[in-house]
């Protein structure tokens, strides 16, 4: 009966020792939900305004997601309909783009090649952020910078006088 006393004694105190060693984790926030349609600006650089005639680009964008996987599709507002796919992830309110390639003509042939984070307002309504990266125009004139701003403003079905339209949504 003593040995069953002891036994005892030394499986609690294992199990209580044996948590893995580290001090317990804060569960994660689960991600915002900012699926639908965006209007989206990427503004250059202040720092770019030599090198790029055009410092400021607009997309519609469709973004998908799937618990915190994103897909992005870029919709560009000028002739010809550039596109480009971005992916990236959400983790509670901060978007993060590993890789934010838009190497196809963008706007006037521009491409960019960045990584970036930003932030979902309280809502989804709004995501703010920077890229890290390098603007490169059709006639080889680059700008790299690591503060590229960008803005997502999400869109929604409103009536209008001829029908109805995607603009921004009412908080």
């Amino acid at each position: 009966m003593k040995w069953l006393a002891i036994a005892a004694v030394i499986g609690t105190f294992t199990a209580c020792s044996s948590s893995g060693g580290g001090s317990p984790t804060a569960p994660s926030a689960p991600p915002a939900n900012i699926a639908g349609q965006f209007s989206t600006t990427i503004t250059a650089a202040s720092s770019c305004s030599g090198n790029v005639p055009f410092p400021i680009l607009g997309f519609f964008t469709t973004i998908t997601q799937t618990g915190g996987t994103l897909q992005l599709e870029l919709l560009g507002h000028a002739p010809g309909a550039p596109m480009g796919n971005v992916s990236g992830t959400v983790s509670g309110q901060t978007v993060t783009f590993a890789s934010f390639p838009l190497t196809e003509a963008m706007g006037r042939g521009a491409t960019l090649v960045a990584s970036g984070t930003g932030s979902v307002a309280t809502g989804g309504l709004k995501i703010t952020g920077t890229l890290n990266g390098t603007f490169q125009t059709p006639a080889g004139l680059t700008c790299n910078a690591s503060n590229h701003q960008f803005e997502m403003v999400k869109l929604c079905s409103q009536p209008t006088s001829t029908g109805t339209a995607l603009l921004p949504c009412a908080a």
